[in-house]
């Protein structure tokens, strides 16, 4: 039994020891930080320590893995934004940077939230960041510290950070709960998408401001952006809600627009019935007529000259592209002559060009009665009803409805324009395509067609 209480007392007298010498090594290694094994051998082996510039006498410890800020006396500094000053030829450059609190530095690439932090001063050694002279500067938002080993990167543009697209100010900064190039940016710093704002207004799909009706249109905008990146070739579409206003118009661009000019010959020519400058003859509704109805080339060539008092093809293109210019059919432009036909080729060195939104806004206002004229517009409206070309958009359409288009077709573009009046609303159509073959396009124009209608008339 004495053995017994002798051994709990040589026990006890040896854990009191251990644990002094525990509290005493506590004492010893207070302030320090435990490096990460990686950083332990590394520092073992080959750490290096980098004196910055300034008199704060602060200095990094470069472990090969990582760097780890340290004061003068060699206690840890503490963490958050600094803007350090290191001499050339260091495997680290100068720059504003994030720390942990226990001085090691943030290398990740991330966006690190600073608010109402001055750093720097108007010493020299704290005047350029990235060969930027940018003096003392106070911090307030979220910046992106994504450069080289972690430093701050000061370039404006776009980033894409695990699939999301951020913009950056020159400073860094992400942009956030403000709008900039018609894109609204959330507090987290993405594009608001498919939503009403708190400030009322609207963003589409793609972040875009929108309106309320065409947001309303936003599913249809969808599936037509997925059913043409299936498509080859060139593709363009214009819809146009004529009761809510709402708009889609995809990869708007000019082409060869074929015969879809001549709705814009057709227009001009009544313009200049209007002012005089072309008598309302027989002859001339009848070249309107055959122009539109049958997509006659001869009688758009001829309709051309009368544009012009001189009867000269070129003098009545400069007037047609003059109508077009002041009405602000931006591109498109009429400049040679149509064939097959039975005069001659004719032009001014150009090429017609035209886009889906141009034939869009001419079909809109022949709707409303503003082309011209309220008459005209009608008269207009009233050729295009009896157009004989109806395999393309009229073909996508339920049997019985109404609809006034125009077609253009070549061995490379295949289009059409068109005015549908729906069981629930009337909207406008414009497809424009180049896939070099009528059997591939014609039934995707058709398709398209089909699409628009049940999506606005379901």
């Amino acid at each position: 039994m004495k053995g017994k209480g002798k051994f709990k007392e040589n026990f006890s007298s040896r854990l009191a020891k251990c644990l002094l010498l525990g509290v005493a090594t506590l004492f010893l290694f207070a302030g320090t930080v435990v490096l990460p094994a990686a950083d332990t051998q590394a520092a073992a082996n080959k750490t290096t320590k980098i004196q910055l510039e300034g008199k704060s006498g602060r200095y990094l410890l470069d472990t090969g893995y990582n760097f780890w800020l340290r004061e003068k006396d060699g206690r840890r500094s503490s963490g958050g934004l600094k803007f350090i000053r290191v001499p050339s030829g260091s495997r680290i450059k100068s720059g504003y940077y994030m720390f942990e609190d226990t001085g090691r530095l943030c290398r990740k690439k991330e966006f690190h939230k600073v608010n109402n932090t001055t750093i720097g001063s108007r010493k020299k050694e704290f005047h350029k960041v990235n060969n930027t002279t940018i003096g003392s500067r106070k911090f307030n938002g979220t910046y992106y510290f994504g450069g080289q080993n972690g430093v701050l990167y000061c370039k404006a543009g776009w980033i894409t950070i695990n699939g999301q697209k951020y913009l950056l100010a020159s400073d860094g900064r992400r942009y956030e709960n403000c709008w900039k190039y018609n894109y609204y940016f959330q507090s987290n710093g993405t594009i608001a998408r498919s939503k009403k704002l708190s400030d009322g207004s609207y963003v589409d799909s793609d972040g875009r401001k929108c309106t309320k009706e065409e947001l309303e249109l936003d599913g249809l905008k969808k599936q037509l952006r997925k059913t043409l990146s299936g498509y080859s070739g060139a593709w363009s579409v214009y819809v146009k809600d004529l009761k809510t206003g709402g708009v889609i118009n995809l990869n708007d661009q000019e082409m060869y627009p074929a015969s879809t000019i001549k709705a814009f010959v057709m227009a001009s020519t009544y313009d200049q019935i209007k002012k005089g400058n072309i008598k309302y003859t027989s002859t001339v509704k009848q070249l309107l007529t055959d122009m539109i109805t049958v997509s006659d080339n001869e009688a758009c060539n001829q309709l051309i000259r009368y544009n012009s008092k001189s009867r000269n093809f070129i003098d009545g293109t400069k007037t047609i592209n003059k109508y077009l210019k002041a009405n602000q059919y931006t591109e498109t432009g009429c400049h040679h002559s149509l064939h097959p036909a039975s005069s001659s080729y004719v032009g001014d060195g150009k090429s017609n060009v035209s886009s889906a939104k141009d034939c869009g806004v001419l079909l809109e206002r022949i709707y409303n009665g503003t082309c011209v004229s309220s008459r005209y517009s009608r008269e207009m409206l009233n050729l295009l009803l009896r157009q004989t070309r109806r395999w393309k958009i009229p073909a996508g359409l339920p049997s019985g409805v109404k609809v006034a288009n125009k077609t253009g077709e070549t061995s490379s573009v295949q289009h059409d324009m068109a005015i549908v009046f729906g069981k629930k609303t009337d909207y406008v159509i414009c497809v424009f395509s180049r896939t070099g073959s009528e059997g591939y396009a014609v039934p995707r124009i058709k398709s398209i067609s089909s699409t628009v209608y049940k999506y606005l008339n379901k």
